[in-house]
């Protein structure tokens, strides 16, 4: 039978001094690990909180400007016994507050949509899909903000792109956060164009606009949740002004749906602070139905 060869000193010193080295190096590895990790919890948790104070931003000025309304309005009645108020003035009244139920409606609805895209419970019903038809169903629905900001939407010929596979809810809510997204962040007076592009496999919508731009260190981060653009010192509940915000789940919910559907986003823009306007450039791409 073999005998073992023992190691001399020196070659012991030198394993060991290895063998250190590796462990010193492993738990350096580990460290530099454990500080990311910190570092990302601390930045979703700073996000988290920034999310809640906008939340209770846009939740509580409806909530309060109802209250205002309901005691104007038993005010009123009050006047109205005695013969001092008539009823016009009361039905504008519950016009602002129904404006303003149906705002925290919308603020609920955005919140559950984001869980359901998050959760990955989108209950998502596929059909043939004409992106033409979604977009002209959405660039109406901003007709009346638009002549109110002198913002004037662009759309190409969209009537000969092919099909998608989608559900077509998902999608219209799809092109209306990124067509909302262009009216926020362009100044009254700005232009958005609705464009195309179709390859073998893709069917691609293109919106451009003149607005504030997307700086490069942020054109990944805004798809991610709890994200905005604004800071909450300066958040606007409004939901169409220009630089109104909202709860930063639009672009995410975009990039949800859109990856749902086997499709690709992204973002251009050259906002490197030497021009005030460079304009945003979002592309989604979405596979063809006849792709193949």
């Amino acid at each position: 039978r073999g005998e073992k060869q023992k190691l001399l000193p020196a070659e012991q010193q030198h394993h060991l001094e290895q063998f250190t080295q590796d462990l010193v190096t492993r738990l350096e590895e580990k460290i530099r690990e454990l500080e990311e990790t910190n570092a990302h919890m601390a930045e979703l948790t700073r996000l988290k909180g920034e999310f809640l104070r906008m939340a209770s931003l846009q939740m509580e000025q409806p909530i309060l400007a109802t209250g205002r309304q309901i005691r104007q309005l038993k005010k009123i009645m009050s006047e109205m016994e005695e013969g001092q108020a008539g009823v016009q003035t009361v039905a504008g009244l519950v016009q602002r507050m129904e404006r303003g139920m149906d705002r925290m409606k919308q603020v609920v609805a955005e919140m559950l949509q984001t869980s359901q895209v998050v959760s990955g419970l989108m209950n998502l019903r596929f059909m043939p899909v004409r992106l033409g038809q979604i977009v002209a169903e959405v660039v109406s629905r901003y007709d009346v903000v638009c002549q109110e900001r002198v913002l004037h939407i662009y759309t190409e010929d969209l009537s000969h792109l092919p099909l998608v596979n989608g559900d077509y809810a998902q999608l219209r809510t799809a092109v209306d956060n990124l067509i909302g997204n262009a009216v926020k962040y362009t100044p009254d007076g700005g232009h958005i164009y609705v464009l195309s592009d179709v390859t073998e496999d893709e069917v691609c919508l293109i919106i451009r606009d003149t607005g504030i731009g997307v700086p490069p260190s942020e054109q990944e981060s805004i798809f991610e949740l709890f994200h905005s653009a604004q800071a909450v010192e300066h958040h606007s509940t409004s939901k169409y002004a220009f630089k109104g915000s909202g709860l930063g789940l639009g672009l995410p919910v975009v990039k949800g749906i859109v990856e749902a559907h086997d499709g690709r986003i992204w973002v251009e823009s050259e906002a490197d602070g030497a021009n005030p306007l460079p304009g945003s450039t979002f592309t989604i791409c979405l596979p063809r139905v006849d792709a193949g």
